[in-house]
């Protein structure tokens, strides 16, 4: 127990600095440890931590997994409401990137009932993502009333207070915000804050390309696809030319988005493209039109399960459930379980 606990501070260290494959040989090399000692009850955190690391990774199926199979259960099974609110987190910060929305909004729901504001590094985390979701949703207001820079994953939550003051138009606000992170002497830290320094750096200015193609840089070196991609956008809107060059930077950041299925980016990366006089690549064709939670849940209503199971399955509460009935039922234009059920059976809906 004591070198499990004594590796925690290594994961987070290792997570802080973007070096998402340290932090989960830290977190498995725990895991491990905890297993031989019986102690499932320490393992939420280190499943966390390793499903936040394969999210820096681009590998969000995987992170998604992570938060919604093995951390959850285990978070349940030992009665951890702080890992209960952790994964549900982990899981509502991918679909907010995603532009799942509602499943975003219902997760962060879960996770402050389960957990509520007693615990400053889980509300930090919380807070975090439900004002990633204000930003997606362009509640800039709400976004800076949620997003304090509190909780162990620093750079993370100061990065999102820098975005939502940007989003103010509070641009002292957003290079100080930016001098705070780079304190942090690490790759990570100065990627990103460069793109929050480049971004704030007013329009046609020299210095918001050369700051922007540093953090793209960066962010390719530590093998952070996404963060890489949407800078790109960012450099091709600080850039002054419009040349085939420019078109094919935004290109390449859209590429890296479709594959990872983040709709709000991938959307403005197209918008880019139209304004540069390029058509862009179609939009890659959905597998199913609902989103993977609500796959799961109208597989299990056609199982015959009630909404109380179905909550008790998946470790959320009924009136989420509710909920995603009936945007299922909006979305299908169905009117029943019965008509759901032939749905899935129809179409083999999987997860």
């Amino acid at each position: 127990m004591l070198a499990a606990r004594l590796r925690r501070p290594w994961q987070v260290a290792a997570l802080a600095r973007g070096d998402h494959a340290e932090a989960i040989r830290r977190a498995e090399e725990s895991l491990r440890l905890l297993r031989a000692a019986n102690l499932p009850v320490l393992e939420v955190m280190p499943r966390f931590v390793a499903g936040f690391a394969a999210f820096q990774a681009g590998a969000w199926d995987e992170a998604t997994a992570a938060a919604g199979g093995a951390a959850l259960m285990v978070a349940h099974r030992v009665g951890s409401h702080r890992g209960i609110a952790a994964s549900l987190a982990l899981r509502a910060l991918v679909a907010v990137h995603r532009g799942e929305y509602a499943d975003a909004e219902a997760g962060i729901a879960d996770a402050r009932a389960a957990f509520g504001h007693g615990d400053r590094d889980i509300a930090g985390i919380v807070d975090t993502v439900d004002a990633l979701l204000a930003l997606g949703r362009d509640d800039a207001a709400r976004a800076m009333a949620l997003a304090v820079p509190a909780g162990r994953l620093l750079v993370l939550t100061r990065q999102v207070a820098g975005e939502a003051q940007l989003a103010v138009g509070d641009r002292v606000a957003v290079l100080r915000t930016a001098t705070e992170i780079a304190a942090g002497a690490s790759h990570y830290c100065g990627a990103v804050a460069d793109r929050l320094r480049g971004r704030a750096a007013a329009t046609g200015s020299a210095e918001a390309p050369a700051q922007l193609a540093d953090a793209v840089a960066a962010f390719d070196r530590l093998g952070m696809p996404f963060d890489a991609a949407v800078c790109r956008l960012d450099w091709a809107e600080a850039v002054t030319s419009d040349d085939e060059a420019t078109a094919a930077v935004v290109e390449q950041g859209l590429a890296v988005l479709d594959g990872l299925a983040a709709r709000p980016a991938a959307g403005r990366a197209r918008r880019l493209l139209r304004r540069l006089g390029r058509r862009p690549a179609p939009r890659p064709r959905p597998a199913g039109i609902l989103s993977g939670r609500e796959a799961e849940v109208a597989r299990l209503v056609a199982e015959g399960l009630s909404n109380v199971a179905v909550a008790e399955r998946l470790f959320i509460s009924p009136r989420t459930v509710t909920s995603h009935l009936e945007r299922i039922y909006r979305r299908l234009e169905i009117g029943s379980r019965a008509e759901l059920t032939r749905y899935v059976k129809d179409r083999q809906v999987v997860t």
